[in-house]
């Protein structure tokens, strides 16, 4: 005979009948049975790991990681549902015994009873009982030998020293539901209107370009892709919107620096020229312009820059 590795749910569904008296039981029995189908169903067919999102960024120096919103599964078949960004304080460790940088995984793992939030309501006759439990996982760092396989889902490994990361969370360790097909690509692109442009300048203190980091990580890229980037929106700046007051055209080549697996930074030089507009010789990226005070606004608000992107993970 065979036996069933994985533990089996009883599924004895409660029936109802016209005039019959429902008790907390009866109907905490009816939910019993689909979540214990559910999460058998999950078990057997579709396993244990990161099913979307997830994505942990963050920079040598950083005091929080952040943490895109996602959905993942532990290895009993409960859901694990982080439905908006987050940002987790890194651990306050100076250093590790040895004086090094002290490694940490940082996990999400199903909230217990002992620990989840619960809303108890008064009854009739005197009683009290919970009405509502909150399903949200816990988000947590533990240290590697701590964590429990299948339990604790591992998002990423950072090195903490100084109460900081050293170094970019590795992201190798994450176990995915579905590992995207080699090669994987993803695009996506800033808000128009809301990109947070910023302006460069060079050794002398002269504006030269303009740039802007991109959130890349509901991507899910696992390790750092081949990043390309495209600037979109209005080039030609017209006489009453300069702050010369003569027609501009702005426009330059973006390029990536700075390529993590969940971010970039697009820069866009805007080097000085000529070209034509509506059939008439204009200036191109002129310095008057390009060095005015209101060239982010210009940018982000008037041409409404925003990056569009993609990625390819080989």
């Amino acid at each position: 005979m065979t036996v069933s590795a994985v533990p089996l749910p009883h599924a004895d569904r409660p029936l109802y009948f016209p005039g019959q008296v429902l008790a907390a039981d009866d109907l905490t029995a009816a939910q019993d049975v689909d979540t214990g189908l559910r999460h058998l169903h999950h078990r057997m067919l579709h396993g244990w790991g990161i099913a979307s999102g997830l994505g942990v960024t963050g920079r040598r120096g950083d005091a929080t990681v952040s943490i895109g919103a996602g959905y993942a599964l532990d290895s009993t078949g409960r859901e694990l549902v982080v439905p908006d960004p987050v940002a987790v304080p890194v651990p306050p460790v100076v250093a590790g015994p040895d004086g090094r940088p002290r490694g940490f995984a940082l996990v999400v793992r199903w909230t217990s009873d002992e620990d989840a939030v619960v809303v108890d309501r008064p009854g009739a006759c005197g009683t009290e009982g919970a009405v509502r439990r909150s399903d949200a996982p816990q988000v947590l760092w533990l240290d590697p030998p701590a964590v429990r396989v299948g339990h604790d889902i591992v998002l990423a490994l950072a090195a903490v020293e100084g109460c900081a990361l050293a170094g970019a969370p590795e992201l190798a360790s994450r176990r995915l539901l579905n590992p995207p097909p080699t090669p994987y690509a993803a695009c996506g692109r800033t808000a128009s209107g809301d990109t947070g442009w910023q302006v460069r300048t060079g050794p002398a203190g002269l504006p030269y370009a303009v740039v802007a980091d991109v959130d890349t990580s509901e991507a899910g890229f696992g390790d750092t892709p081949a990043y390309l980037a495209r600037l979109d929106g209005l080039r030609m700046l017209d006489a009453a919107l300069s702050p010369t007051g003569r027609p501009a055209l702005l426009d330059g080549t973006p390029y990536v620096e700075a390529a993590e697996p969940g971010r970039f930074r697009c820069v866009v030089p805007l080097p000085p020229g000529t070209g034509w507009g509506d059939g008439t010789q204009v200036d191109v990226n002129p310095s008057d312009v390009v060095g005015s005070a209101a060239l982010t606004d210009l940018v982000t608000t008037t041409l409404r820059w925003s990056v569009e992107w993609i990625g390819l993970q080989s």
